[in-house]
């Protein structure tokens, strides 16, 4: 049960399965491999997706592990701060009055997407606001187009008159866009692609993901900072022009980052020499780096340790156990604190993740997301 579900390895180069099987168990495979004592090693000569079937005795089948062989991947690291702005497909429900509203009686809920009214497009709060009270004026309900998850329904309310400001309301608070601090975890310049944050966008009132139709990442300037403490994760304070010239646009925003095409080369960084993105077999507890930016729009390089590698088998933002080492680092902001998502980790000359959550009861420890599965979700290889 300790074998991973998916082993990613880089063609021409070799990853080991299983390190200490027993006797009785056997491995078959329909890619090159070889056993060495207890461990299994694998070394495919070309790009795909394999299968090795674990047995005991020969003939019990334990567990399928898919070999995902793929190319060697070089990105450029980046670790600048950046502004994430999203805008929605239509209105998007984020609460509603303290008493019962026309809207929740409706049936109206958070998390609710409008995105029409009447048959007419709604694409933000003012054009929402103007149709209710054009109904409300002439006494008609509204019939409300909902994208509720995956399904849509109609949800028709009654626009009530507020004696204060002689409005029509139906009770509901609204948002149509959505914006923050983050951080550029890498770009191709030649693929023209990028990856960031690590983690999903999510609205902060309904804590679910974002329901983005568009979306840009722009520069941020790091002004400020909030130190992070036991129970106060912290937090960088940024500030970004939202008319300013978009690094990229988003295209997807999913729960390992947001990705998207890349509109011009990002400034403010390192350098843009490529490296190779790490593959899980080649990851390792010990010393490795962190690039972000603590003040202005300058990249720094930070000493962390990989406290443990988290075997995974499928995307999911926690697969590195990260601790911050670096006392200038330490000093400054006490660890990881919010702002620092999507952070490059670099280890061994290669990208091996991006920080992601901060211990709430720790703040010099926190999460990371692995490198392989960002330049999956950014189409830079294929996924098994």
């Amino acid at each position: 049960m300790g074998l991973p579900r998916t082993l990613w390895v880089s063609v021409g180069t070799h990853a080991t399965l299983a390190r200490d099987l027993p006797a009785f168990v056997s491995v078959s495979a329909n890619v090159p491999e070889e056993r060495q004592g207890g461990a299994v090693v694998v070394h495919p000569t070309a790009p795909g997706r394999y299968l090795a079937t674990v047995r005991a005795f020969g003939f019990l089948p334990l567990r399928q592990v898919a070999v995902q062989a793929v190319p060697t991947v070089d990105v450029v690291p980046a670790g600048q701060a950046i502004g994430v702005l999203m805008d929605t497909s239509g209105v998007l429900v984020v609460g509603d009055a303290a008493s019962p509203t026309a809207a929740a009686k409706a049936g109206l809920r958070a998390g609710d997407l409008i995105t029409a009214i009447d048959g007419r497009p709604v694409q933000s709060k003012e054009r929402l606001a103007a149709l209710i009270q054009a109904a409300g004026r002439a006494g008609q309900p509204v019939r409300l187009e909902v994208r509720r998850g995956s399904g849509a329904t109609t949800i028709a309310v009654m626009p009530v008159r507020d004696p204060r400001s002689g409005r029509y309301l139906i009770g509901a608070w609204v948002r149509d866009g959505i914006s923050g601090i983050g951080t550029l975890t890498f770009y191709d310049p030649v693929r023209r692609v990028f990856a960031a944050l690590g983690h999903v966008v999510a609205d902060t009132a309904t804590g679910q993901p974002y329901p983005a139709l568009t979306g840009r990442i722009v520069p941020a300037f790091v002004s400020g900072l909030s130190p992070g403490r036991q129970g106060d994760p912290g937090e960088k304070i940024g500030v970004f022009n939202p008319q300013a010239g978009a690094w990229g646009v988003i295209s997807t925003n999913t729960g390992i980052g947001v990705f998207g095409r890349l509109l011009q080369t990002p400034v403010g960084g390192l350098g843009a020499a490529a490296v190779p993105i790490a593959l899980e077999d080649q990851i390792r507890a010990g010393p490795a780096e962190m690039l972000t930016v603590i003040a202005g729009t300058r990249v720094q390089r930070f000493a962390i340790d990989i406290v443990r590698v988290v075997p995974q088998g499928r995307p999911e933002s926690k697969g590195l156990i990260l601790q911050v080492t670096d006392p200038r680092l330490l000093a400054t902001t006490g660890g990881i604190v919010q702002g620092m998502s999507g952070s490059p980790v670099l280890q061994d000359g290669r990208l091996v993740g991006a920080v992601t959550h901060v211990f709430v009861n720790d703040p010099t420890r926190g999460y990371g997301v692995l490198a392989i599965w960002m330049a999956e979700a950014a189409g830079l290889i294929q996924g098994g």
